[in-house]
């Protein structure tokens, strides 16, 4: 769906921009979109599912941007911008799989 659009949009815009990097980068995209797709599978029901998507979506954000500030163009406080959507999305990723995997540690 979505994500995964969003993660093929980032690497046609990147892999082309990246040079001698371009099959690495393609490769990690690759990557970052299949971590994103299995975040999305996840089941539904289990406690901090949205939580998850939201962090694997970020986290992909965050990624995209380093890209853009290595291949394309700098971007005003991109170091800060990088971090806060690294660490906002692992701490969703991380919180919402806590919460699920609390639940089937409970059945």
């Amino acid at each position: 769906g979505a994500v995964t659009a969003a993660g093929l949009g980032g690497a046609i815009y990147l892999v082309p921009q990246a040079g001698s990097l371009n099959i690495a980068v393609g490769v990690y995209i690759l990557g970052i979109i299949l971590m994103a797709i299995f975040a999305v599978l996840r089941v539904r029901k289990l406690p901090g599912y949205t939580m998850v998507v939201v962090g694997a979506v970020l986290f992909m954000l965050s990624d995209l941007l380093i890209g853009v500030t290595r291949f394309v163009t700098p971007v005003p406080m991109e170091g800060v911008a990088i971090m806060a959507l690294y660490g906002l999305g692992l701490f969703f990723i991380v919180e919402g799989y806590v919460r699920g995997d609390a639940l089937l540690v409970q059945l």
